[in-house]
């Protein structure tokens, strides 16, 4: 009840016990009055008895005196009898006249007071009626109000409700929001897990949310995509259901499947697996709107399956779709960049020109209306630097150091440039032997290192200048720069590549100094090569050497045989290119001929001598001497055995091509006693 109604209440209570009192106190005073009326004629009719009693009795007196002082007067008893009946009789109607006075009287006063008792209980009844229509009439209004009330309340609990459900979306949303807020930020900042775990967050609090989703999917794709870890492939692929069942519009999911697909193409951009290319074209197909993302992705998956098989029937499909692409968006950045990337690959592997134009006019068309995307300018930039080293075009190589410069100075933490510049620098250097171009690399190395300490990738371009740098000057020097780069790379990193490197490095500087110290270290970093389930060709050279020197010391055949097998198989796989493996391998089996004697090994040798011989280039002055200082050794050790002058002339002959220095002389001269010491003691032997 409300002050209102209680006011209402409280006032016709009031009324009601008001008049009920002034009832009652008219009803007392007329009570008192009736009373009084009463008594005041029953006292004037006693007092008119009374006197008329006492006036009677006094004639009876009088009477009765006159008779006793008149004793003449004759009185009889019956005059007396009729005198004193009479006088009864008067007593008698006056008692009857009292007793119907006072009838009368108390009769009309009981039906006056019944009447007014009538009245009041009339009264009480109208009032009592008056107050149940009030009282009801109040519980009427009470109960209009209490349902006026209730719906206000009613209104209030839902108002309140809206206002609390209202208050959580919002609550929600902000969450939502600071959520989404610190993943991007932590995307930026390359805090991978973090990132995912608040977007998972997100999909707690709405599983429909897409931005949540399409920006995990994304997110994880570029992850895996950059670094293969496959744990957020895995994590990214339990999402496929919650798409599949959310509240999203068609678009929306067709946009998630897509991502989903990209996911799987990386997959198998990354593992060359064919079921997740089938998964990704799968998921395509599924795709009821066939819109822009669709043309694109279908062209991107097929893109790279023209890269990984160079199948052209792959080529064709990635062309049309990204064709599609453009027939709905004129400048679609994704759909040229596809168009430029598979032109670029289908280039890169058959070397034609056409796709090499069409390449760039792709990335040109790009930067017609994205001037200032460096990566396109990247991608131009290592278009030309190909097209200028296969074939030999030094301006091609030119434009691609202006691109690589041009990038440099938009962005001079650039590190890819940086790294291209100096690797521009060390392709000069490899053809020219120009100390200069050597020192502008490592410069460009050293720069790129400076920006970030931390990226090995650089530390291995700068180990790969230096051992080309050792090889060919092979000086202690280098070899002190290029181990220590080798040891931060492989302490970081066991990558087979430079453990192979660094096994050369040791090999070499074993052979410069013939300290077992490093043919010890070569040992073990072969045998972590081997530990790693694969060797490098050019390592197969190193231990074919380690073997042939092992033969040399100890003359076990099983040293031979490890050397034989290691550089015929070196030798084999790169088409007899390195004429120093093909020496090597003939001067094992020189000195196989020497132990056996056979015809066979002396046959073998001189084969392969006279191939290195008919194929050095005529500045390459310290393979010759190889050459003819191993060659000359075995036409002496034939000559030791045959016991023919011609190959001790031939001998001379190798031998008189090295330089005539002190040295020499003396080597010379050691040798031919050698080989004539042998005959002799022959010689003695069989007399």
């Amino acid at each position: 009840m409300n002050k209102t109604q209680k006011t209402v209440y409280t006032i016709n209570l009031k009324t009601i016990i008001v008049f009920y009192v002034i009832s009652l106190l008219i009803f007392l005073a007329f009570n008192r009055f009736s009373y009084s009326r009463i008594e005041n004629n029953i006292d004037k009719s006693i007092s008119n008895f009374t006197n008329s009693a006492i006036l009677l009795m006094s004639n009876q007196n009088n009477m009765l005196s006159n008779l006793s002082y008149n004793s003449n007067y004759n009185f009889s008893n019956t005059d007396f009898n009729n005198m004193l009946e009479a006088f009864n009789k008067t007593m008698e109607e006056n008692y009857n006249l009292l007793f119907n006075k006072l009838d009368s009287i108390i009769k009309s006063d009981i039906s006056n007071i019944g009447y007014w008792l009538s009245f009041l209980s009339l009264i009480m009844v109208i009032f009592t009626i008056l107050g149940i229509y009030s009282n009801n009439k109040i519980l009427e209004s009470t109960k209009a109000k209490s349902e006026i009330i209730t719906n206000e309340i009613d209104n209030k609990i839902n108002e309140f409700k809206n206002n609390l459900d209202e208050y959580e979306n919002n609550f929600k949303s902000f969450r939502i929001q600071e959520l989404n807020l610190k993943a991007l930020m932590q995307e930026k900042d390359n805090e991978i897990s973090e990132a995912f775990d608040n977007y998972k967050k997100i999909l707690e609090i709405d599983e429909n949310n897409f931005k949540a989703l399409n920006n995990l999917l994304v997110l994880l794709g570029n992850y895996y995509d950059n670094y293969s870890d496959t744990y957020y492939l895995k994590e990214c692929l339990k999402y496929k259901d919650t798409i599949l069942k959310s509240n999203l519009d068609s678009t929306e999911k067709d946009t998630l499947l897509i991502n989903l697909s990209n996911l799987y193409s990386i997959a198998y951009k990354k593992t060359s697996n064919k079921d997740w290319f089938n998964k990704a074209d799968n998921e395509l197909e599924s795709i009821f709107y066939k819109n822009i993302a669709y043309y694109v992705g279908k062209g991107n998956l097929y893109s790279e399956y023209y890269n990984n098989t160079k199948e052209l029937e792959a080529f064709n499909i990635a062309c049309k779709n990204y064709n599609n692409a453009l027939s709905k968006e004129t400048n679609n950045f994704p759909a040229i960049n596809g168009l430029a990337i598979l032109h670029s690959d289908k280039y890169y592997h058959l070397e034609n020109e056409y796709d090499f134009h069409k390449s760039l006019e792709y990335f040109y068309k790009i930067l017609s209306f994205k001037n200032d995307n460096l990566i396109i300018r990247y991608n131009i930039a290592n278009l030309l630097k190909s097209y200028g080293d296969k074939n030999d075009k030094e301006e091609y190589i030119n434009q691609a150091k202006l691109v690589y410069e041009y990038i440099r100075t938009k962005d001079p933490f650039n590190i890819s440039s940086i790294i291209a510049i100096g690797c521009i620098y060390f392709d000069i250097y490899k053809k020219t032997n120009d100390n200069k171009y050597f020192y502008d690399a490592v410069k460009e190395y050293d720069l790129a290192l400076s920006i970030s300490m931390d990226d090995y990738s650089v530390l291995e371009y700068k180990a790969k200048i230096y051992n080309e740098k050792f090889n060919r000057e092979n000086n202690i020097e280098n070899y002190i720069i290029l181990l220590d780069i080798l040891n931060k790379i492989i302490d970081f990193n066991d990558k087979l590549e430079f453990i192979e490197m660094r096994a050369k490095l040791f090999f070499n500087i074993y052979k410069k100094t013939l300290n077992s110290i490093y043919l010890d270290k070569f040992t073990i970093d072969f045998n972590r090569a081997i530990e790693l389930n694969s060797i490098d060709i050019d390592l197969k050279y190193y231990i074919g050497e380690f073997y042939l020197n092992k033969y040399l010391q100890t003359c076990d055949n099983k040293f031979y045989e490890f050397s034989n097998n290691n550089l015929s198989e070196y030798i084999e796989k790169t088409n007899k290119t390195n004429l120093y493996s093909i020496i090597s391998r003939a001067v094992l089996y020189s000195m196989k001929y020497s132990i056996t004697g056979s015809n066979n090994y002396f046959d073998l040798s001189i084969k392969d001598f006279d191939y290195a011989y008919k194929n050095i280039k005529p500045r390459d002055n310290d393979l010759s001497l190889m050459l003819f200082e191993h060659r000359g050794k075995l036409y002496l050790s034939k000559y030791s055995i045959s016991e023919e002058k011609t190959y001790l002339n031939l001998f001379n002959k190798d031998f008189d091509m090295l330089p005539q220095n002190e040295a020499i002389i003396k080597l010379r001269e050691y040798y031919i006693n050698g080989a004539e010491d042998i005959i002799n003691n022959r010689k003695n032997n069989h007399s």
